[in-house]
């Protein structure tokens, strides 16, 4: 009988060697092969070559591979050329040349050569350079060259290039294109063309409102929807403007008001007429139930001019009336002093310079002390002109 010579220990070594350099062989002597393990010390030291395609990615500082589909962890730099499905994880910085699929977390900094899908996270910025869909989320800078869909959040910025759909959330939100959806801001939110949601923040922008805006100040081109804000400036207002001052440049326009009443002697202030809307900011002179004449009110009142024909219209208005006056020994004790007010105003237009109006209304006074709240009602009377 034939007898097999004995192998050594030392001969299996030897031969599991050769079997690992026969099954790896492909990866050092060519690209674009399928293995299901990669584990990257700085490429090139590596398993890999550059095109090729794994599972599972294991990389210590830096690793180059052609696609993963499945989980890549890494401490460094993750440069993944073709595409990704799945979950990668990464301390420093990653760029996927082509689509994403998956969650993706980076301490450093994401960045995509084209759509992502699905969930990221970054410590510094979140960069796309095709469309997203999903969540994205950042400590500083998020960035998407293309249409978003979904929502971005960010400390600092969130910029995209084409529409967003859904929601954006930062210090400042920046929109290329259209948005369909809400924008939160800390400082600005901005829309390039039409807006169909809402914005909220100190200082709203876009184009086309169709929605809601409420902020500080709220600027549009043309309005369709609600402006809420102390400055609410658009260049054609068809929609409801409510702020302390309102302006259309194209059907809207400023007047210099000045009128007595038997609540305040002498008040002049500025009508801002904004389509059909209007506000009125104006201060008074002498309180006509104080006997201080150095008392001064200040007055915001907001209505609506009804057009009864070329010459004449109605103005009601309601308003809020701010009452100042020295500090006496008699009212030591007063916490607050305002009037709320209705009003029924009738205007005559002369000439597109000059006009009247007068009108009556209701007032409530209201003398807040620290023990009581005094509450008094009076009959109004005013008339005045209006210039320019």
């Amino acid at each position: 009988m034939l007898k097999l010579p004995c192998i050594s220990k030392k001969s299996h070594c030897v031969i599991v060697l050769l079997l690992l350099l026969f099954v790896f062989h492909t990866n050092v002597f060519s690209q674009g092969k399928f293995i299901p393990v990669n584990v990257s010390l700085f490429h090139p030291v590596s398993m890999n070559q550059s095109e090729d395609t794994t599972l599972f990615s294991l990389s210590l500082l830096y690793t180059r591979i052609g696609a993963i589909k499945g989980v890549n962890l890494g401490l460094g730099a993750s440069l993944i050329h073709n595409g990704m499905d799945g979950l990668q994880v990464n301390g420093g910085y990653t760029w996927i040349g082509e689509e994403f699929n998956g969650v993706n977390l980076t301490g450093g900094v994401n960045a995509h050569g084209n759509n992502v899908k699905g969930f990221e996270a970054a410590g510094l910025a979140n960069l796309v350079f095709g469309d997203f869909y999903g969540l994205q989320v950042v400590g500083a800078y998020n960035f998407v060259l293309g249409n978003f869909t979904g929502s971005q959040i960010a400390i600092i910025f969130n910029i995209t290039g084409g529409d967003v759909s859904f929601f954006q959330l930062g210090n400042a939100n920046l929109t290329g294109g259209s948005l369909k959806g809400l924008q939160v801001g800390g400082v600005f939110n901005f829309v390039g063309k039409t807006m169909r949601g809402a914005q909220f923040g100190p200082a709203n922008i876009t184009s086309d409102m169709n929605g809601l805006q409420f902020g500080g100040g709220n600027f549009a081109r043309v309005s369709r929807g609600l402006q809420i804000g102390l400055f609410n400036v658009v260049q054609r207002q068809e929609g409801v403007p409510l702020g302390l001052v309102n302006v259309a440049v194209e059907n809207g326009s400023l007047e210099w008001i000045t009128y007595g009443s038997n609540f305040s002697t002498i008040n002049s202030g500025i009508k801002f007429n904004a389509n059909k809307f209007y506000s009125i900011l104006d201060v008074g002179f002498k309180h006509v139930v104080s006997r201080d004449s150095k008392l001064i009110t200040a007055g915001f009142h907001y209505g609506y001019n009804i057009s009864l024909s070329q010459r004449f219209k109605l103005c009601p208005d309601v308003g809020y009336v701010q009452i100042f006056e020295e500090e006496t020994e008699k009212i030591k004790d007063r916490k607050l002093h305002f009037a709320l007010q209705g009003r029924f105003i009738g205007e005559y237009k002369f000439s597109d310079m000059f006009r009247v109006f007068a009108g009556f209304g209701i007032s409530r006074r209201f003398d807040v002390r620290e023990n009581k709240t005094y509450k008094f009602g009076k009959l109004i009377i005013l008339g005045g002109i209006s210039l320019f």
